[in-house]
């Protein structure tokens, strides 16, 4: 019995109604008795039928070993071996030795034939001994005497019956609890008189029939009907149409029909099912593709993303013209040192979204940011001729009235000022990295609009030359004033200028 493989309550219940319907037949015709009925003797067909099998053969074949007329299987062998060493002692010893020791012998075989048949019960045991527990006290008290099986009757059947639907309905082996070997279990229960305690498989979580059993939940009336079959007088034992009328009427399977009918109906729900789960799955798994997606492409470029993601390289790549931004939040480490983790994350988050929300209306890319610090590029990857100063323009003008209405939570009396700058020029971008694949920028363009943001002005936003050019040039409706001379680390005395505004009646020339 495989007490690891799950089995339903249908089977359960279908397979002890076979095992009873097949011992009413065994009764009922000419045949009489089983003579070694057992949870081994009853096998599944392929349509989930339990027939009863063996049956009024273990009398013929207890006859024939009574006689000698045949042997257990492996008895020769051991014969033949006896025989061989008993003529190699022949030739070594005397008369008298030799049949000192085949007296020993005998002796000791004797033993290991008994072991053989009632020991290791345990984790060890045989399939002998799981048929002999399953016997009547009388059958076994013959057994233990005379080491042959004894005739059979309808009551010693009836005990088996019990033992089998124990076996079939709980999933346990008889005397599971018990660490005594087999040899003392059916010694036990031979010799069980009116001073010893009758022993017999108890049901899970109770001692008596007064509560349900376990789990599995049987009727009273069932678990005593199972008891009544372990009587110790034969004749008192149920027969097997009183026992009949008990198991349909107590033993009920959810389903109607045979058992394959419901395992068809269960296949059908079963495939209804799995097309709606099917269904789920597939829409659960294409959200959680999509969310991999807006990962994906908050992280790195949709074009490179998209690149990426069919398994194509991406070559890095020189830009002549883009322009590159960087924010920084003033008093931001004075900020974080009066506040917690949590609200310092809290901040950032807010801040950082209401910027993502900017830049997702134009043309333009965040490449990463660091602390308080926000990187964004445009004509990158994309290229998009000289849009790339206006759109980034548009961009840090909007930055700056957002920061000015922004209200920490935490600190509401706290006044936020954002410093800007943005330089445009020639790019190097590539993608740096397998596990982590990052979208890196590389260029003196990026190292001097780093410098336009460090050495700007509170609530400024501070462009380079070349910037100011392209927007002189090309877009002149946005409002520059020249600061002057600054000192930039690297580049020495450089000319620089605030982007104040931009008038949205004006067009571009």
């Amino acid at each position: 019995m495989n007490t690891d493989m799950k089995v339903s309550r249908n089977f359960q219940v279908s397979f002890a109604k076979d095992v009873v319907k097949g011992l009413y037949f065994i009764h009922t015709s000419q045949i009489k008795y089983h003579g070694l009925l057992c949870l081994q003797n009853c096998l599944v067909d392929s349509n989930w039928t339990v027939k009863i099998t063996n049956y009024a053969t273990e009398e013929i074949i207890a006859d024939k070993l009574r006689h000698n007329e045949i042997r257990p299987l492996g008895m020769g062998s051991k014969i033949k071996k006896k025989k061989d060493k008993d003529g190699d002692e022949e030739n070594n010893e005397g008369t008298e030795n030799k049949k000192k020791k085949n007296k020993e012998k005998e002796r000791y075989d004797d033993e290991d034939d008994e072991s053989e048949n009632f020991d290791n019960f345990k984790d060890t045991r045989s399939i002998t001994d799981k048929k002999y527990l399953q016997q009547a006290p009388e059958i076994i008290r013959d057994l233990i005497t005379t080491k042959f099986l004894p005739p059979g009757s309808q009551q010693a059947d009836i005990y088996a019956l019990g033992m089998v639907l124990y076996q079939i309905l709980f999933k346990l082996y008889p005397y599971y609890e018990r660490d005594d070997s087999p040899n003392k279990i059916m010694t036990m229960i031979a010799l069980a008189g009116e001073d010893d305690r009758i022993i017999r498989p108890t049901f899970p979580n109770q001692q008596t029939t007064s509560t349900t059993a376990g789990e599995e939940n049987y009727n009273l009336q069932l678990l005593s009907c199972i008891e009544a079959c372990w009587l110790e007088i034969p004749e008192m034992r149920p027969n097997i149409k009183r026992i009949k009328t008990l198991v349909n009427a107590n033993l009920k399977s959810t389903g109607s029909g045979t058992l394959v009918d419901q395992m068809m109906k269960m296949m059908e729900d079963y495939t209804t099912n799995l097309e709606q789960l099917v269904k789920n799955r597939t829409a659960m798994l294409e959200e959680a593709q999509a969310q991999a997606d807006r990962l994906l492409k908050s992280m790195l470029p949709p074009s490179i993303a998209e690149d990426l993601k069919a398994g194509k390289g991406v070559s890095p790549q020189l830009y002549t013209s883009a322009t590159i931004l960087f924010s920084d939040i003033r008093g931001f480490t004075r900020i974080s040192s009066t506040s917690t983790p949590l609200q310092v994350v809290n901040f950032l988050n807010e801040m950082f979204s209401g910027f993502d929300a900017i830049i997702a209306k134009h043309d333009a890319y965040k490449v990463e940011t660091i602390g308080d610090a926000y990187m964004i590029a445009s004509g990158i990857p994309k290229e998009n001729g000289n849009a790339h100063v206006a759109n980034i323009a548009e961009i840090a003008l909007k930055m700056r009235a957002f920061i000015a209405n922004f209200k920490l939570a935490h600190r509401p009396e706290e006044i936020l000022l954002v410093r800007i700058g943005f330089h445009s020029g020639a790019v190097a971008a590539g993608v740096v990295g397998l596990a982590a694949p990052r979208y890196c920028l590389f260029g003196d363009t990026v190292n001097m609009a780093s410098r336009m943001e460090s050495t700007g002005v509170a609530n400024k936003i501070q462009i380079s030359e070349a910037s100011y050019n392209f927007i002189h040039c090309f877009y002149p409706q946005f409002k520059v004033e020249y600061r002057g001379k600054v000192d930039v680390k690297g580049k020495g005395e450089c000319d620089t200028w605030f982007l104040e505004g931009k008038e949205e009646t004006r067009g571009r020339r």
